[in-house]
C-alpha cells in the first residue's frame, strides 16, 4: 500500500534545492543559479526591505553553496516550476504553501525540522523508483498524511530549536543561545565555528 514517507536528502547545505529538485524530477543542478538570476532580474519584486540585502548581494549569498535556502527561495522556486511547494515545519507543526492562490495545478511536499529539508513523497514499500513526488492542490488526503509525518516528527522531537538552542562559540568559548545570538557574536567578533551543547 502506498504510503507517505519522508524521503531524506543529504545533509549539505543544499538542502531545500536537492528537496525541490527531486519533487520536480530536475536534476540540472542549476536551482541557486536560478534563484540568484531571478533575483537580479526583479529588483521591485525582490526588493533589499524583502531579502534583507541588496538583490546583487543576495544574489551572490545564495550562489555561496555554505548557505541555505527558505521562504525566498521557496517562493522563487514554486513560481519557476509553476507548483506549489508545501513546507511542513516540524516544530510548529505550521504548513507554508508557496505559490497557493496561483492556480498551479501541481504540490510538492517538503518537511523542515528547523535547519534541514527533505521531500516528502508517497511511496509503495520501500521502492525509490516508484515514488510520486507531485500531487494535485486540492488532495486533502495526502496533505492529512504529510501532517501525519510531521506530528510523528514532532512527537520524537526530531526538530531543532533554532531560537533556543545552545551553541558555543570554538573559538573563544563564549555559550550562546539561539541562531540570533550566534550571528550577532559573529558580527561582533567575526568568529564563524559554533558547535552545538
Amino acid at each position: 500500500m502506498a504510503r507517505v514517507v519522508r524521503h531524506i536528502i543529504p545533509a549539505d547545505n543544499s538542502c531545500l534545492f536537492n528537496s525541490v529538485a527531486y519533487a520536480m524530477g530536475d536534476s540540472s543542478g542549476e536551482l541557486r543559479d536560478m534563484v540568484a538570476a531571478v533575483v537580479i532580474s526583479s529588483p521591485d519584486v525582490w526588493t533589499e526591505a524583502m531579502l534583507g540585502k541588496d538583490p546583487e548581494a543576495y544574489a551572490d549569498w545564495i550562489m555561496d553553496s555554505e548557505h541555505w535556502g527558505g521562504g525566498i527561495e521557496l517562493a522563487i522556486l514554486a513560481e519557476h516550476f509553476q507548483t506549489e511547494l508545501a513546507a511542513f515545519d516540524i516544530q510548529s507543526l505550521r504548513v507554508d504553501i508557496f505559490g497557493q492562490g496561483s492556480n498551479f495545478k501541481k504540490r510538492a511536499l517538503l518537511i523542515y525540522d528547523g535547519i534541514h529539508y527533505d521531500v516528502l513523497v508517497r511511496r509503495v514499500g520501500s521502492d525509490q523508483q516508484s515514488d510520486v513526488t507531485l500531487f494535485e492542490p486540492s488532495d486533502e488526503a495526502v496533505m492529512e498524511e504529510a501532517m501525519q509525518v510531521a506530528k510523528e516528527a514532532n512527537a520524537a522531537r526530531s526538530f531543532t530549536d533554532t531560537g533556543n538552542f545552545t551553541l558555543r562559540c570554538t573559538s573563544c568559548q563564549k555559550g550562546l543561545t539561539g541562531q540570533e545570538d550566534a550571528v550577532e557574536h559573529a558580527k561582533a567578533t567575526g568568529h564563524t565555528n559554533f558547535a552545538e551543547y
